[in-house]
């Protein structure tokens, strides 16, 4: 569709220059057809630049803002617990995990947050009209976890690898009690 109202806004542009070079009609409808024609271009450009960013597989490899595709998986051992945290568009610069302590409760917080921004400017030397382009995008995460007294919270460890946040939370271990026997004499 996009195609047809291109070539249906070229054709339009052909009609008007031989129109207008026999003095059929004033040359600012031209002038106003072919700026029109510049701004569907423009859009046509920056549609084809958003659903190509969108379906990039690179993009899709890192992560798309615009589509939530985290996902959290907890698996308990019996000498830790593993959080694996997909977060495939940030880094790890962007990540912080942190325990909070708050009166007998300690809380793991896991925070992410990125931006990009990204600047085009444009002269066209043609009609030497100017277009300037800015494009911002931003995305946070944030995730809080309840530690029990079994964890040990001063040994936790995180790793991040290709969009995956391992965090290891070790647990102390379960002091198994022995049974004593002891002989009660009888008097």
């Amino acid at each position: 569709m996009k195609k047809q109202l291109v070539t249906t806004l070229l054709g339009f542009l052909l009609i008007a220059t031989t129109a207008s070079s026999h003095g059929f009609f004033d040359s600012s409808i031209f002038n106003e057809m072919r700026s029109m024609h510049n701004q569907m271009s423009h859009l046509h450009g920056e549609m084809d630049r958003m659903f190509k960013r969108a379906f990039d597989e690179n993009d899709v490899a890192k992560g798309i803002n615009s589509l939530d595709i985290r996902n959290t998986q907890v698996e308990e051992k019996d000498d830790a617990t593993i959080l694996n945290i997909k977060l495939p568009s940030f880094e790890k610069k962007d990540i912080n995990v942190s325990v909070e302590e708050k009166d007998d409760m300690k809380i793991l917080v896991i925070q992410a947050k990125t931006s990009e921004k990204q600047e085009e400017k444009k002269e066209a030397k043609e009609d030497k009209t100017k277009s300037y382009t800015y494009h911002a995008r931003s995305s946070s995460f944030s995730q809080r976890y309840s530690l029990q007294p079994v964890h040990k919270d001063k040994e936790i460890k995180a790793t991040m690898k290709n969009g995956l946040l391992t965090i290891r939370i070790p647990k102390r271990r379960k002091k198994v009690k022995k049974t004593r026997m002891r002989t009660v004499k009888i008097n």
